[in-house]
């Protein structure tokens, strides 16, 4: 069983990470990116991210805490960011960091300057988080 990781910084290398990824069928488990969400420089990133993951064909299911639940709603919701397939839920849960979980790949989204994702590729951590996901999902 390979593992690998992988450091992205700045908007093109996290772009080129997701390009890369979502090349690939699979669904799409998103845990509390609630930081990025008011942030400006990662609206213009996520309509990228989502135009492209649609288009793709790649369903989501998003977890956020529930504190952001109207500036989501407004900003990404209602400008039509999700698809049919999509689902979105609020919890209590804080969450430190964005975290994605697609296939074997794990990636930590941290915005800052400039905005950085680690990607962890292995089979048996991606299963791990799965779990918590579907811990938090139900």
């Amino acid at each position: 069983m390979k593992q690998a990781s992988r450091v992205f910084e700045g908007f093109r290398g996290i772009k080129a990470l997701f390009s890369e990824l979502f090349e690939k069928e699979g669904e799409l488990l998103v845990l509390g990116v609630n930081e990025h969400i008011s942030d400006p420089g990662m609206a213009g990133f996520f309509k990228w991210y989502h135009d492209l993951r649609k288009k793709q064909g790649i369903p989501l299911k998003l977890v956020l805490n529930r504190s952001i639940q109207q500036v989501h709603q407004k900003s990404y919701v209602k400008e039509g960011m999700y698809g049919k397939k999509d689902e979105i839920r609020y919890v209590d849960a804080v969450f430190p960091v964005g975290i994605f979980i697609f296939k074997e790949h794990v990636i930590t989204l941290i915005s800052g300057s400039p905005p950085t994702a680690f990607d962890i590729s292995s089979e048996q951590n991606a299963e791990h988080y799965r779990r918590y996901f579907e811990a938090l999902w139900n």
